[in-house]
């Protein structure tokens, strides 16, 4: 008849041996369940697409945009992407007042490629108020990533909101 166990005899003292590596393995094991929630407790603080954008305008992310001055009746400024990647631009500069009042002047150059700088000029204010003019751009790659992802069984009852880069100039005093 053939032995259905193999019965394994240790030397003398094996047991605590034993003991101990079990323990070590169970204490490497808590280590490493900790460690990846420590890991994944920071992914998710940092995400980049689980933002509040209640206000995408409070933020820039690589857009800068200055005042150049003004030619004529019109108003210019510079938009610079610092980004390392092409930003898609919304088609219009947003004009905000001091009072919460606010315009917005259309352009039709909607692409800016990784350092590039774009020249837009518009009405400039006539109210005699000070004003400051702001633009809101994305990257297409994540307005594509966030979009499939929210398709996503996963996304839908909690869907990813845009990460948008925006800049603004500093306040002009009234023309």
């Amino acid at each position: 008849m053939k032995l259905l166990f193999h019965i394994v005899t240790y030397p003398r003292g094996a047991s605590e041996l034993i003991r101990c590596a079990n323990t070590l393995m169970r204490l490497r094991t808590l280590i490493c369940l900790l460690g990846m929630a420590l890991a994944l407790r920071v992914a998710v603080e940092h995400w980049p697409f689980i933002e509040d954008n209640s206000d995408p305008w409070s933020r820039s992310h690589g857009l800068v945009v200055n005042f150049a001055g003004y030619s004529n009746a019109d108003a210019i400024i510079h938009v610079k992407n610092l980004s390392n990647g092409r930003m898609h631009l919304e088609p219009w500069v947003q004009i905000d007042y001091p009072d919460g009042r606010a315009d917005a002047h259309r352009f039709s150059n909607t692409n800016l490629p990784p350092g590039g700088t774009l020249s837009l000029s518009f009405a400039a204010p006539t109210n005699r108020v000070a004003w400051k003019a702001g633009v809101l751009g994305y990257r297409p790659w994540a307005r594509s990533l966030e979009q499939s992802l929210n398709s996503t069984w996963l996304f839908q009852r909690h869907p990813l909101n845009p990460s948008y880069s925006c800049g603004w100039t500093t306040w002009q005093n009234a023309r």
